[in-house]
């Protein structure tokens, strides 16, 4: 299973030719998260080959410039290219109000659904969860409010071995039992352990901590 980060930007406010400001990009499962979108962040997409509209989610750590004024131009980006599938973005609650005036200037409606999730807890909480990946927020230490990201990959369920079933008759209605950690007895009381009959996926359970690049006041 994929799970792999790709520094887009790493420089504070002012972009330099050799690094541009924040923005990275999380590949979990082939599944894309965008974590935060400075100036210039369209072209280092362009740059890593990744394809706009394979970006499912964007979290935006706070409102200071080198972490979202390239967010705009991605999101019109995404509509010019005929995006229909929905977006979700998490950020600071005034971060919605900007979007909306920035697109209502320009008179632009999106083709597509981009749904807002503002980050409003002062504690540490869970945004989003899938099948593959835990998401939560929490919150740092900065001149404005400021969250930052952990993504946690869920621990996988375990493999059936093979060769096993071609030696033993197991009911396909136990086999999702013993991906959990289950066991199994057959019709003569026999009872196979779990280790007997299943072993751990490829890709142990990780995790990758995002967090904003600057947590001290400026």
């Amino acid at each position: 299973m994929t799970f792999s980060l790709t520094i887009l930007g790493s420089n504070s406010a002012i972009p330099t030719l050799i690094r541009n400001p924040s923005a990275h990009l999380l590949n979990v499962n082939e599944r894309l998260f965008l974590i935060d979108c400075a100036e210039g962040t369209q072209l280092q997409i362009r740059k890593f080959h990744v394809h706009f509209q394979r970006i499912e989610r964007i979290f935006i750590s706070h409102l200071h410039g080198d972490h979202y004024f390239g967010l705009v131009g991605l999101l019109n980006s995404m509509h010019l290219l005929g995006r229909k599938e929905q977006l979700d973005l998490y950020g600071p609650p005034m971060l919605k109000q900007i979007i909306d005036l920035e697109l209502e200037a320009s008179m632009t409606r999106l083709n597509y659904p981009l749904v807002f999730h503002p980050l409003l807890s002062s504690e540490f909480e869970q945004i989003f969860e899938n099948e593959k990946v835990s998401v939560y927020a929490f919150p740092l230490i900065h001149s404005i409010p400021t969250w930052g990201f952990l993504f946690r990959e869920k621990k996988q369920l375990r493999k059936i071995r093979k060769e096993i079933l071609g030696k033993i008759k197991i009911p396909v209605e136990i086999l999702s039992g013993l991906k959990k950690g289950g066991s199994y007895t057959d019709t003569s009381g026999r009872v196979y352990t779990n280790e007997q009959l299943t072993c751990d996926p490829l890709s142990q359970s990780r995790t990758h901590i995002v967090l904003t690049p600057f947590m001290m006041k400026r």
